[in-house]
Order: structure tokens, then C-alpha cells, then sequence
């Protein structure tokens, strides 16, 4: 039955951000079983800085750093087709020096993007609340990104908050469609609405209430078109939209 529902499935194709942690394997299995119902393509990127005292080595560090990232990037990809071996997954790898926003526009410049996932590791950002919660960030950008922590465990989703400003233009996310194809087990839905020019402390208390007294295991935040977080989905700087949220959930 669940082959079947593979075969049958809606294709999603992952831009999986990896720099081989235990937080960026554990956001690619979160997000393979989240969509456990889909026919899925994973593509793996490792992005690396080449030190600036390069030229004084004999031998090309850039080339060394390569070998050991397309090394690794295939030990991955060996581990995560053995978690999944009864499950068809096609996976690809990029290994590219620079910026990551540099290298995650040049995979976007060829490959069809469904979506983006990057692990969060433990302790990096600390929260009251979201220590070990994902987050779907949706926006203006073509390409929702999640973002998934260390500590988070995969399980069938039951309670999902849908978190947006108030000035955003879809205030649901969870529809039908997405419902179809993510491992859930009869979903609870909640929604909160703020208003990001004069943050409603009732809100944000209405908030904490709700996450100390709800097990939710996911969020999806729904950014408003030219906002903070907005911007940083449009220019690919994903790790700048992790402690801005916490800021505000923690506030």
C-alpha cells in the first residue's frame, strides 16, 4: 500500500542545505518523512569558504576541500538511501565554494525547487518555546523553506500552528493539497494572526499559552510582502529568519 501511494504521489524535488552535522541529516530525514507520501527528489549542497592564504600552499587547498566535501556529500547520501532503502528516492549533490545564497541561487538557476531544508543545531538559537518545533516559512519567495532543530523528532504531525502577519495575503497554508502529501494523523489546526507594525502583547501571550499547553510540532509562519523575514526568503539568507522569529515568539 505505501509503494503504491509513492508511485501515485505528487513529485517534490528538496534543496537540502548540508554541512554533514547531526542537525543537517536530521532536517533531511524530518523532511522525507514529512513527505512520506510523495515521489521525491533530494538535492544535497555543501558550500565551503576557501581560506584567503590559499596561494601560499603548494597544494590546492580549494581541490582538497573539494574531494573531502564530494566525500562526504556521498557518505550522506549512502546513509539517508539506506534509512529510506524500501523507499524509492532519487538523490543528487552539489559541492560549490563561496557564499551560500550564491550557491543556492546557482542550484535554483537549474533545478525545479519545491522547497528548502536546513537543520538548525542545538543551542544556537535558544527558545522558551520552539527548542525542538520546525518551522515552514512561506512567503513571496517561489521557494518555502524549513527549517528543522537538532532536537526535533520525526512523528505523523497532529497539531499545527499556522502563525502570519496580519497583512499577509494567504492566511491558511495548511489546505487540502498539503494535507494530501505530509505524514499526519488527524491534524489539529490553529491560527494566530499579528499585527507586525505594533506587536499585540495579548497576542503574543495568547501565543505562549497556546505552545505551553499544545504540543505543536510544526509551524508554519506566513511572512507579509517586504518584511524582514520576507526579504531574507527572497535573497536566500536563511539563517537570518530563525532568530528573528524566536525574537518575536520569546518577546
Amino acid at each position: 500500500m505505501t509503494e503504491q501511494k509513492h508511485k501515485n504521489g505528487v513529485d517534490q524535488t528538496i534543496l537540502a542545505i548540508t554541512d554533514f552535522s547531526k542537525s543537517s541529516s536530521n532536517a533531511i530525514l524530518f523532511a522525507a518523512n514529512l513527505l512520506q507520501y510523495c515521489n521525491l527528489k533530494f538535492i544535497f549542497l555543501n558550500v565551503f569558504d576557501i581560506p584567503s592564504d590559499k596561494d601560499s600552499l603548494l597544494i590546492s587547498i580549494e581541490d582538497i576541500l573539494t574531494t573531502e566535501s564530494e566525500t562526504d556529500l556521498k557518505k550522506q547520501s549512502a546513509e539517508i538511501a539506506l534509512a529510506f532503502k524500501n523507499r524509492e528516492i532519487n538523490i543528487s549533490t552539489y559541492s560549490l565554494t563561496g557564499k551560500l545564497k550564491k550557491g543556492i541561487a546557482k542550484i535554483i538557476e537549474s533545478e525545479d525547487i519545491d522547497l528548502i531544508v536546513a537543520g538548525i543545531p542545538a543551542n544556537k538559537y535558544p527558545s522558551n518555546y520552539l527548542n525542538d518545533c520546525p518551522i515552514l516559512f512561506r512567503g513571496q519567495s517561489k521557494y518555502p523553506v524549513l527549517l528543522v532543530p537538532e532536537n526535533c523528532v520525526d512523528k505523523p504531525l497532529r497539531r499545527v500552528l499556522t502563525l502570519n502577519f496580519d497583512s499577509a495575503k494567504q492566511q491558511n497554508m495548511l489546505n487540502k493539497d498539503l494535507e494530501h502529501i505530509i505524514n499526519h494523523d488527524h491534524i489539529t489546526k490553529y491560527t494566530i494572526s499579528i499585527n507586525e507594525k505594533k506587536i499585540d502583547h495579548k497576542v503574543i501571550s495568547s501565543l505562549h499559552t497556546l505552545l505551553k499547553k499544545e504540543k505543536v510540532e510544526l509551524i508554519i509562519f506566513i511572512s507579509a510582502p517586504g518584511d524582514r523575514i520576507d526579504k531574507a526568503m527572497l535573497d536566500y539568507q536563511l539563517y537570518e529568519l530563525y532568530p528573528y522569529l524566536m525574537s518575536l515568539l520569546d518577546s
